[in-house]
């Protein structure tokens, strides 16, 4: 059977899917009512249809015919020996620290002594996002007067509904959160990363998997992972294989709907930036079709959905340590009296002027941003730019509420941005470039531990976050400047 008789029957089979699920209580009960169940059937159908236009666009390939269990031995064989290394040490991670940490009866963490601000039952944020959809899809009860999640966070992830009690449920997110980590952080960046530069990428992924942020991003149950998947899956099928775009533009709208602070990645679906009228009419369009997506739930879901946002930016909250973002370091700074960092007058002053130093940091966060686009701008080199994608990350963990979970997703960004930097000549501008590649690496390992270790003004991680911009931004221009001086 060639691809195309495949793909028709993929598709035909994904929309009777959709359609039955969409007709299932129509015919049942003469009402129109979708559940979780329908839900499920529903995203499959539309991976199935997915996955039936992607085969009729792959060209077959005589190498690829013959015997499949012979073709897949034969791929198997030819993996580097590093794959399974690795695949050792995943193994005895799942089995020794996994499993005692995460699917312990009582469910709580217990492997580490105040290693984690643990709440009891484990998986806590979790629990009130599955709740908040029950009573949503059973009850019509609004889940935006205590979350501000897009709708389609709700509807996207209510098929977990089915997987059972909240024990349950906080396994399979387990697992599909690991996958996904190893598919954002390690899978991918590799592809996306030459032949001779790999190892970086492995020594990131091994740390990050062992990280704080990661431990914590599992121990609350949180989807940061996932929709970073989502967003790292779109960036490299834009840049590698631009052909399959639009599943692109799906995927980056997914992680966008999930968390919304993906959106700013929508910069790294260029690849000619002199094509500014086609750059801005692509962001435009994604911009217009999330914006759509919104309305999933109807008008009125919108409606509540566009109060939560505003209430949480006027009271913002959570302002707690393991808060990196801008307002709430501020805020934390100026309750611990500066940590006696600074005096009382100088308190004063800053706690007087709170608002105007929040807004400069984040002109200084803009200018940054400004400058790595620029600079992607003057080299043009029609391929990811690793440098941009760290400053959009950090932007992203420190200009909304960001918790310490989030920390999960800045392993993969660090790794290609250090590949990047690593693999550079300096000219006379090296002990420069040493100084501040030693300055990003002692901010982004900060990052690796738990704040319950360091010293009271080292455990918001907003000083560090910031420190590795500015170092990074730096460490652009020093590296545009040399490449420039070199072609001269």
């Amino acid at each position: 059977m060639d691809n195309k008789k495949i793909s028709t029957a993929l598709i035909a089979l994904g929309t009777l899917g959709i359609i039955a699920a969409l007709l299932f209580d129509v015919i049942r009960k003469d009402t129109f009512h979708i559940q979780s169940a329908q839900i499920l059937v529903i995203e499959m159908g539309l991976l199935t249809v997915g996955l039936g236009f992607l085969l009729r666009q792959i060209p077959v390939q005589n190498n690829m015919k013959g015997n499949p269990l012979a073709r897949f031995l034969n791929w198997l064989k030819e993996l580097p020996m590093l794959t399974w290394v690795l695949a050792g040490f995943l193994i005895t991670y799942v089995a020794f620290f996994i499993t005692p940490m995460f699917f312990s009866m009582p469910p709580r963490i217990r492997y580490f002594t105040t290693y984690l601000p643990d709440k009891f039952p484990v998986g806590t944020d979790l629990e009130v996002l599955i709740n908040l959809t029950q009573r949503w899809f059973a009850t019509g009860q609004s889940p935006f007067n205590i979350q501000f999640y897009p709708p389609f966070t709700y509807i996207f992830l209510s098929p977990l509904l089915l997987a059972g009690g909240h024990l349950s449920i906080f396994r399979l997110v387990t697992i599909i959160t690991i996958i996904s980590f190893i598919l954002s952080s390690l899978i991918i960046p590799l592809l996306m990363t030459r032949r001779g530069d790999k190892s970086m990428i492995v020594m990131f992924f091994i740390a990050g998997l062992f990280s704080y942020g990661m431990q914590f991003e599992l121990e609350r149950g949180q989807d940061n992972v996932l929709a970073f998947l989502f967003s790292m899956s779109a960036i490299y099928i834009y840049h590698y294989h631009h052909s399959f775009r639009r599943y692109a533009y799906v995927l980056f709208s997914i992680a966008v709907q999930l968390k919304l602070y993906p959106a700013i990645f929508v910069v790294m679906l260029v690849k000619d930036w002199r094509d500014w009228k086609g750059n801005l009419r692509r962001a435009v369009l994604l911009g217009l079709f999330n914006f759509a997506l919104l309305f999933i739930g109807g008008i009125g879901v919108f409606g509540e959905f566009i109060n939560s946002v505003l209430t949480q930016m006027k009271n913002p909250g959570w302002s707690w340590t393991g808060n990196h973002s801008i307002k709430a370091f501020l805020s934390e700074f100026i309750e611990n009296k500066g940590f006696g960092l600074v005096n009382a007058d100088t308190l004063i002053a800053i706690k007087e002027n709170s608002a105007l130093i929040s807004s400069a940091f984040l002109v200084i966060f803009i200018l940054a941003f400004l400058s790595a686009l620029l600079l992607a701008y003057r080299r043009n080199e029609g391929n990811f730019d690793a440098m941009l994608f760290l400053v959009c990350m950090i932007g992203a963990l420190i200009i909304p509420i960001s918790n310490d979970y989030t920390l999960s997703i800045l392993a993969a960004p660090v790794a290609m941005a250090f590949t990047a930097i690593i693999h550079n000549h300096y000219g006379r501008s090296k002990f420069a470039a040493i100084f501040l590649v030693l300055i990003a690496s002692v901010s982004y390992s900060t990052a690796l531990y738990p704040f319950k270790y360091k010293a009271a003004y080292l455990q918001n991680l907003f000083p560090a976050l910031f420190i590795l911009l500015i170092a990074v931004t730096l460490l652009n221009l020093i590296m545009t400047a040399a490449t420039n001086e070199r072609a001269d």
